[in-house]
C-alpha cells in the first residue's frame, strides 16, 4: 500500500442498484465499554485523478472483532443471495423470502452472524491470509463480496407462493409438519445474461489496537 492518505465518504450502508449492504459487530459477541470505538466504519473512496486505489468500497475494523452483515433487497418472492472472500463461503446459498405480493414495499433485510456451514460466528482474523509480500494490515483475502439475485416463486410447508397470488395450498399433502424449509425455489435460468439484484465487492481494512482510523483515511 502506497503512504498517500485515502479519502472518501463515511456510508451507512455501500449501495449497488437494489442491493445494501451494511458490516456491523455482532452486538451478542462483541459488545464491550468500547463498542463504540470498535464499531466498523465504511467508506466509499473518493477515487479521482491520481487518488486511487485498489477498491471502491473499503470497510475499516479491528482485528478479531465479531461481525454481522446486514442486507437489503428485493424480488417478487424475495431473493436469493452470497457472502464469499476469495478463500472460502461465508454463505454459499441463502434465502430471503416474502409471500410473492408484489404491492409490497420496502427492502427484504436479513442479518448473517455466521457462517452457512457449521454455524461458527464470523470474527476478522477468520479472513486472514499472510503473504511474506505483504507488510501491513492489507490482507489478500480481505475482499469480501456479495450478490444476490431475485426468485420468482418458492413452496414452503403445504404451500405455493407466487408473485401476486395469495398462497396455494399443495395437493396430496398430509403433513401437519410445519417447517421453515422452502423448495422448488425458481430463479433466473439464463446463465448467459443472469439477472441480479446488485454486487458489491468490499475490501476490508484491519486495524490493530490502538490504531486509529483517521490516521489512514480522511473523511
Amino acid at each position: 500500500m502506497s503512504d498517500q492518505e485515502l479519502k472518501g465518504t463515511k456510508c451507512p450502508f455501500f449501495e449497488d442498484r437494489d442491493l445494501e449492504v451494511k458490516v456491523s459487530l455482532n452486538k451478542e459477541l462483541d459488545f464491550s465499554e468500547n463498542y463504540a470505538h470498535k464499531e466498523p466504519t465504511l467508506v466509499k473512496l473518493d477515487q479521482e485523478g491520481e487518488n486511487t486505489w485498489y477498491f471502491d468500497y473499503v470497510v475499516f475494523l479491528y482485528e478479531g472483532s465479531y461481525i454481522s452483515f446486514t442486507i437489503r433487497s428485493n424480488g417478487p418472492c424475495g431473493y436469493g443471495f452470497k457472502i464469499f472472500t476469495t478463500e472460502n463461503s461465508i454463505v454459499n446459498r441463502y434465502y430471503a423470502v416474502n409471500k410473492g405480493d408484489e404491492k409490497k414495499e420496502g427492502k427484504l433485510e436479513v442479518t448473517v452472524d455466521a457462517y452457512q456451514y457449521g454455524q461458527d460466528p464470523i470474527r476478522v482474523r477468520d479472513f486472514q491470509y499472510l503473504d511474506n509480500q505483504i507488510n501491513s494490515n492489507v490482507l489478500r483475502n480481505h475482499l469480501v463480496n456479495i450478490v444476490t439475485w431475485p426468485i420468482y416463486g418458492y413452496e414452503k410447508d403445504n404451500y405455493k407462493y407466487r408473485p401476486g397470488l395469495s398462497p396455494v395450498r399443495l395437493r396430496n399433502s398430509n403433513s401437519q409438519q410445519q417447517s421453515t424449509i422452502i423448495s422448488n425455489i425458481i430463479e433466473d435460468r439464463d446463465k448467459l445474461n443472469l439477472i441480479t439484484n446488485g454486487s458489491i465487492h468490499m475490501f476490508f481494512y484491519v486495524l490493530k489496537e490502538g490504531e486509529d482510523i483517521k490516521d489512514i483515511c480522511e473523511f
